[in-house]
């Protein structure tokens, strides 16, 4: 966590109206992951994050602007996600999610969430999610994608520009729930298509605005 590091045991996790510019996570200071924010709740806790900013934040590892693991439930609402970039060298090797990469929440929430321009620069195919990389470990999980802005994402070599979903975690092909509705994204990919329902996705223009 180059910009705030948070663990807690058993406790719950609230981030809200926070702005995370130009950090990095990298080898020489021994985190590598979560360039941003870095999350980690473990035995059980709830995770909120709400009305923040990831720009321009950089991880040797997974996610360029957040890393988010474990908790019962993990809420990401209303954040922005621009030009963050993940390199995907670190203990989740095979991860990435330049904007961010999520790992083992029970049931995960995004809605209404901006990622624009991120990048996973990983030099290997198994470098995936160049704007979001969400990883569930139990067929049990539930993952909800709802009206979300993905644009001008991208990765170098690996899968989902947008968003990949390491959904079949334990192996067995069945997968978590995964629900994805109303969202702008062009390239939605996943380990196995069973137990996902889309609805109304678009990938169209969103038309953002400059004001520098």
């Amino acid at each position: 966590g180059g910009g705030l590091h948070i663990r807690t045991q058993n406790g719950d996790i609230t981030v809200i109206n926070c702005t995370f510019v130009s950090n990095r996570a990298w080898h020489m200071f021994n985190e590598i992951n979560g360039a941003g924010l870095y999350v980690k709740a473990e035995a059980g806790g709830n995770i909120v994050l709400t009305n923040n900013l990831f720009l321009g934040n950089e991880a040797d590892g997974d996610g360029g602007g957040l890393m988010l693991v474990g908790g019962n439930a993990a809420t990401i609402e209303n954040n922005v996600f621009m030009e963050n970039i993940s390199w995907g060298n670190g203990a989740f090797s095979g991860g990435g999610g330049g904007g961010a990469f999520i790992s083992g929440p029970s049931t995960l929430y995004l809605g209404n969430n901006t990622f624009i321009g991120n990048t996973n620069s990983g030099a290997h195919a198994l470098c995936s999610g160049g704007a979001l990389y969400v990883r569930t470990y139990l067929d049990s999980c539930t993952v909800n994608l709802q009206s979300n802005v993905f644009w001008g994402n991208g990765v170098n070599l690996g899968s989902g520009g947008d968003v990949f979903l390491e959904n079949d975690g334990n192996g067995n092909t069945t997968g978590a729930v995964v629900t994805a509705e109303n969202n702008n994204m062009v390239e939605f990919e996943y380990q196995v298509a069973s137990n996902i329902a889309t609805q109304d996705n678009t990938c169209l223009d969103p038309i953002l605005l400059d004001y520098g």
